[in-house]
């Protein structure tokens, strides 16, 4: 329960926060105007991560690291999408090597160093979690929750609604956290199921001001 508390600490040094998982550039372009856009969007977010993040996560705790880790390289095709997923892995993996020093995280650590692997985000997640001993269930469902958590902190940042107004819209969103929950697919049912996000996060590089990585 602690570790797991821990690992969902907003304050926990993963690196999540500098990215926006496609809202700057769906804002700036226009696909998201207003409150329901918003909403549209995170819970597109949600399911996106039940289908294109659990997969490899839950994969983890079922085999190698690396194996997990080269699908996950094979099943992102956006390069801004492939570049924010191993940014945010290697921040999670470095901040899981300082802080529970384990055999399994140090080794990932070195692998990734050593360019043996790519050090995707949701693959280390299940690295990092199974590492500290949290359950397969917990795991899936802290992944989901930082997703919306995520999206909503930097549609605060980005001026979209107030901090108030965000929990609102996450305590909406707790029914389709629950329902994305119970989907969550197997490595061999991973799918991209919100094509317009990922579309639209290819564009964030050209954007001419940027507050966020991706």
């Amino acid at each position: 329960m602690w570790a797991l508390l821990q690992l969902v600490d907003s304050a926990f040094p993963a690196g999540g926060f500098v990215h926006s998982g496609g809202l700057e550039a769906a804002s700036a372009l226009g696909f998201v105007k207003n409150r329901d856009d918003l909403r549209s969007f995170a819970s597109e977010s949600i399911w996106q991560a039940a289908f294109g993040s659990v997969p490899f996560l839950s994969r983890c705790y079922e085999t190698s690291f690396a194996e997990a880790d080269a699908a996950c390289d094979a099943f992102l095709w956006s390069t801004v999408a492939r570049r924010a997923s191993e940014t945010q892995g290697r921040a999670l993996l470095l901040a899981a090597e300082r802080i529970f020093d384990t055999c399994d995280v140090t080794n990932a650590s070195t692998r990734v160093r050593a360019k043996d692997v790519r050090g995707h985000y949701a693959p280390i997640f299940g690295l990092v979690a199974a590492a500290a001993e949290i359950a397969l269930d917990d795991a899936r469902r802290v992944l989901l929750f930082s997703t919306l958590r995520n999206v909503l902190s930097a549609g605060v940042r980005l001026g979209l609604l107030g901090p108030f107004e965000a929990q609102r819209m996450h305590r909406e969103l707790n029914p389709v956290l629950e329902a994305a929950d119970q989907a969550s697919a197997s490595l061999c049912e991973a799918a991209q199921v919100a094509p317009l996000i990922e579309l639209v996060q290819s564009e964030h590089t050209r954007l001419g001001v940027r507050l966020f990585q991706s």
